[in-house]
């Protein structure tokens, strides 16, 4: 099977994509807009990569147009490539350049933001989304709360495949867990992700319970990095410690001898970190926020607290450190819970199945 992808090549899911359908025996190429970073190139051995020099994925409508210029280039690479499979990542940008690529009976992976915020922004931005679904051979959703979102831009009923993790991968670790109960944040410094909100809570409870042996691990990056810092005040490198980011290599080894995961999104398509975190045997701290419910059993894997969790982060961070036993059981039933629902090789079996219908119905 020779298979097409359009998507940044530099994301962590596309990586692993990239793995999975290799080791399923796929001839693979990748065109991607943004040019590819260094640190990712052994990913890409064996694999027909073409790149752009400079990056031109950009949220606004007008930027758009600029994709346009690539079609030329894309339509010459999928001329040579042949695929039998062309699956764009990202409805508004790559979704978008496989409508107009003429390659027929493409398919389409919606990610989140693409379809939950771009096209509520103007009339165009859900005219994009609908051109990049219309023709569209299956459209993919990581979620059932995505998959409604979907459903209003287009007539076509979404599959549902998720983002698995390797469980073999992402494991505890095997010392026994020390005398400080550590809690971790992974997401990145925007504001959808209320990255200095957490910080800030936490410091309110270490403030407030002197008694207690915690500590914060912030990773990530981004535009609210500095406002995170600020608001760890005195306790920052002692109670609550920045990071930066984890290269997605190195992720399992720093969640392994972690204890709570805090994801507190105003929204969320699905929860990949979450997924992590649990198979890590993390209990998890999340907000009610798109597809998390599906991702976590609350009471049992983890906590679920509203979108607007005021004092409810602080209440979840202050019982889990005094409830350690409480910490275990969540989290062995978390990793229960990813092994029978979300093992990464659970979720390549699903797409490589997809594929392989419609292949066999010859794209119909």
């Amino acid at each position: 099977m020779r298979i097409l992808i359009l998507a940044n090549a530099n994301s962590t899911h596309v990586l692993k994509w990239v793995a999975g359908l290799k080791a399923k025996g796929a001839v693979l190429a990748v065109y991607s807009l943004s040019p590819l970073e260094s640190e990712n190139q052994s990913y890409y051995q064996g694999v027909e990569l073409r790149h752009g020099d400079t990056c031109l994925v950009d949220s606004s409508s007008f930027a758009k147009l600029n994709y346009f210029k690539r079609l030329p280039d894309l339509k010459r690479f999928i001329a040579d490539f042949k695929p039998d499979i062309l699956h764009a990542h990202y409805a508004s940008s790559y979704g978008l350049l496989a409508a107009f690529s003429g390659f027929k009976n493409y398919v389409v992976s919606a990610w989140g933001s693409d379809v939950y915020a771009f096209p509520k922004s103007n009339p165009v931005n859900r005219a994009i989304i609908k051109k990049a679904f219309k023709k569209a051979a299956a459209v993919y959703s990581t979620s059932k709360d995505m998959a409604r979102v979907i459903q209003k831009y287009t007539t076509k009923k979404p599959e549902i495949i998720p983002f698995g993790v390797d469980v073999e991968r992402f494991k505890p670790s095997e010392k026994a867990k020390g005398p400080v109960t550590k809690f971790v944040t992974t997401k990145s410094h925007f504001p959808i992700y209320r990255i200095p909100e957490v910080v800030e809570a936490f410091r309110r409870v270490v403030e407030l319970n002197q008694g207690l042996n915690i500590e914060l691990y912030v990773a990530g990056d981004g535009p609210e990095f500095d406002r995170a810092r600020v608001a760890a005040g005195a306790c920052i490198d002692r109670a609550i410690h920045f990071t930066g980011r984890i290269h997605p290599d190195d992720m399992p080894a720093f969640l392994a001898n972690k204890d709570v995961l805090i994801n507190v999104p105003v929204s969320e398509s699905f929860g990949v970190g979450i997924l992590e975190a649990s198979s890590a045997e993390l209990a998890v701290i999340a907000t009610r926020a798109g597809g998390i419910p599906e991702v976590l059993e609350d009471g049992k894997t983890g906590v679920l607290i509203p979108s607007s969790f005021t004092n409810e982060l602080e209440k979840a961070i202050v019982d889990f450190a005094m409830n350690p036993d409480k910490i275990l059981a969540y989290g062995k039933d978390g990793r229960e819970f990813i092994k029978a629902h979300f093992d990464w090789n659970i979720c390549l079996d699903m797409q490589w199945n997809s594929y392989q219908k419609l292949l066999g119905k010859g794209f119909e």
